[in-house]
């Protein structure tokens, strides 16, 4: 949801050539009823309410109006100046707000959400936040679905795309009317029907398939723009009678509030569902203009709602972060009425703050400044946002680099210190939780050669390098960093190349959706055969949560001999860890933390199965489970750092603590 337009107060339209209409009280009205949906559905509701649909439909209707006129004036639309102060008018309350969440992130929210915090920070500054978010949806990887501070920034990104896109396509509409006998409304009806047409059958595809994508893409959300501009070029050539436009702003404004409890708009939208709230929003644009004396008009250019108005975008802005930043802090996932009242009232009062005290004077110093003072306000917003994040990050993230022998980990078993007093905090910090994955190298998942879902490569510095693959499931990627500290000293040349959910058996289905997993194995293998390692390295068990029971991922025997025949490379394969029924990171810092230990004989099998598999030369099979719960007990700490990050996946410090274990199989 994101009401980053104002009906009275846009830039480029205060300049327009032609005749001007008049101005729209109601369609201010219905922005603050759009604000006011979305802000007690966050609320009280925990539903999406379908007012942001409203704003997208809104803020094309308008941008398109008015350079329409200015293209029927025959005045040049100005693309760049357009930008400069669209973009100056938004990004310094972006700021204010991003820099608000910054601060508040590190004072009160738990270190291991910083990540998200960081990431998201620089995703909504740049207006590419519903890629971030889009992706962490999708990510098989993502440990938490933890809700975030910065999640609303996903409509104002895809508006602020929008922004961008919408003059270039209003300049194709002016070439068009330029040379044909099209008007420029005719134009513009033809070129945005093209994208309505296209983007609402993209959406309707995507949608049934992969809402969650679908949710948060741009293309698919294209048509509710197309939609606003189409009414544009057809609102002062549609005429209809005082009395059936005020049934229809009637039937648009019941529409647009009765949407959201209607339909379950976050799960089926932005669909065919989708034509609700903007299809409502047209009713209200089409019968406001031909009823203005109306009821349903009078209601929506009321002195409380024009209010309301004015402050939306800056509404918008803060009651989020305000919300969530409350369920963290209280620990509860919903207000209750007098909690939620109060969070209304003080989200209203900060955007009228940020209205009078930043965006006003910011506003009359643009009008001075001209182009310049709007290139100066949108460098100077988005550095002061990414320069603090990247600060921040970096120093959290360089503090936590290197191990020294107070964090001994795995060694400790020797040594007896398993639960030894360090001095130190323990290892991993709670930061590197938010994105505990062993990457080496650089990411080679775009490569051509179709290395895989999830590939990084660590090239070797010398000519004929020993090459190491790592394939199969997380399992299999979390024992490349047990690997990393022997490759980095003998320069060895590394390739992970593995796909969440996706064991390496070829009859293995894993627990992806069905053929993913088949898809990878043979994306993979045929890169393993470009790669031609030297040894391959790949978790050949599964455990499961809670339980003894311990099988072989099924055609793993395959998988081996294609191997071989493919590369001849030796093969190590990995008994896999055991598996909670809890969160073993939650648990190590909880108030009972010395209820996280469990029998080890409990959650493995009395037999290493893989054995079978080790002919004592090509094939190993490796068990480090002595190492990962020492003396029979799986603990969440060893050694001053923490073993498991979450139900079942061991952090990349701890494996990096084995890798003295396995030197004896290492070739030398």
């Amino acid at each position: 949801m994101s009401p980053a337009v104002e009906v009275t107060s846009h830039p480029a339209a205060t300049r327009l050539g032609g005749s001007r209409p008049p101005r729209r009280a109601d369609l201010d009205g219905l922005r603050a009823v759009a604000i006011t949906l979305v802000v007690v559905y966050h609320v009280w509701i925990g539903r999406v309410s379908g007012g942001v649909d409203v704003f997208l439909f809104l803020s094309a209707f308008l941008l398109t109006g008015s350079f329409v006129r200015r293209i029927d004036a025959g005045e040049p639309l100005r693309v760049g100046d357009y930008w400069l102060r669209r973009f100056a008018r938004l990004l310094p309350l972006v700021a204010v707000t991003l820099v608000g969440v910054l601060v508040t992130a590190m004072l009160v929210y738990p270190p291991e959400r910083w990540r998200a915090v960081w990431d998201q920070t620089i995703g909504s500054v740049l207006y590419v936040q519903n890629v971030v978010l889009s992706g962490a949806a999708v990510d098989y990887y993502a440990r938490t679905d933890q809700t975030s501070p910065l999640q609303h920034f996903w409509s104002l990104s895809i508006q602020g795309q929008v922004f961008l896109l919408w003059p270039v396509l209003l300049l194709l509409v002016a070439a068009i009317a330029r040379r044909s006998r099209l008007t420029a409304p005719r134009a513009a009806a033809v070129v945005f029907g093209v994208v309505f047409v296209s983007s609402f059958a993209y959406s309707l595809v995507l949608t049934s398939s992969n809402q969650q994508a679908a949710y948060f893409s741009t293309p698919a959300r294209l048509w509710e723009f197309a939609l606003g501009s189409l009414v544009a070029v057809a609102a002062s050539r549609v005429r209809v009678s005082a009395l059936t436009g005020a049934i229809l702003a009637a039937v648009g404004l019941v529409g647009v509030i009765a949407c959201g409890m209607v339909l379950d708009v976050e799960n089926a939208f932005p669909g065919w569902a989708a034509l609700w709230p903007t299809v409502c929003a047209a009713f209200i644009v089409v019968g406001g203009a031909s009823s203005p004396r109306s009821l349903p008009v009078r209601l929506l250019s009321a002195a409380p709602l024009q209010w309301l108005a004015g402050i939306s975008y800056a509404f918008y802005l803060v009651h989020w972060p305000i919300l969530v930043t409350w369920m963290v802090v209280s620990e509860r996932d919903r207000p209750g009425i007098l909690a939620g009242g109060f969070l209304i009232a003080l989200s209203a009062a900060a955007a009228w703050a940020l209205k009078r005290w930043v965006d006003a004077p910011v506003q009359r110093w643009l009008r001075r400044g001209g182009t310049v003072g709007a290139a100066i306000a949108i460098v100077v917003s988005v550095v002061v946002v990414v320069a603090p994040t990247l600060a921040w990050r970096h120093l959290e993230v360089s503090s936590s680099a290197q191990l020294g022998p107070e964090h001994p980990g795995a060694a400790a078993v020797l040594s007896g210190q398993v639960s030894a007093e360090f001095g130190a905090p323990p290892r991993p910090f709670a930061a590197d939780i938010a994105w505990p994955w062993f990457e080496p190298g650089e990411d080679c998942s775009r490569d051509d050669r179709g290395l895989g879902e999830t590939c990084f490569h660590r090239a070797s510095g010398v000519d004929d390098p020993y090459r190491v693959a790592i394939m199969g499931n997380s399992h299999s990627q979390q024992w490349g960093a047990m690997l990393d500290p022997v490759a980095l000293d003998r320069d060895w040349d590394v390739t992970l190349l593995v796909a969440g959910g996706c064991p390496l058996g070829l009859d293995d289905v894993g627990t992806r959706a069905p053929g993913i997993c088949d898809a990878w194995r043979e994306g993979a293998f045929s890169a393993l055969a470009d790669l031609q390692p030297d040894l391959v390295v790949t978790v050949g068990s599964t455990t499961i949560a809670g339980s003894k029971e311990e099988y072989i991922s099924p055609g793993l025997d395959r998988a081996i001999d294609r191997i071989r025949e493919t590369t001849h490379a030796d093969v190590w394969v990995l008994r896999d860890n055991p598996r909670f029924d809890f969160d073993m990171w939650e648990c190590a810092h909880s108030a009972d933390a010395d209820t996280c230990e469990v029998d080890a004989s409990t959650l493995l099998a009395d037999e290493n199965p893989l054995d079978a598999f080790d002919d004592g030369e090509r094939v190993r099979a490796i068990d480090v489970t002595p190492f990962v719960c020492p003396d029979g007990v799986c603990r969440p700490l060893v050694g001053n750092i923490y073993v498991f990050f979450d139900d079942n996946h061991v952090t990349t410090d701890y494996a990096r603590s084995l890798s003295w274990a396995i030197s004896d199989e290492l070739p030398a």
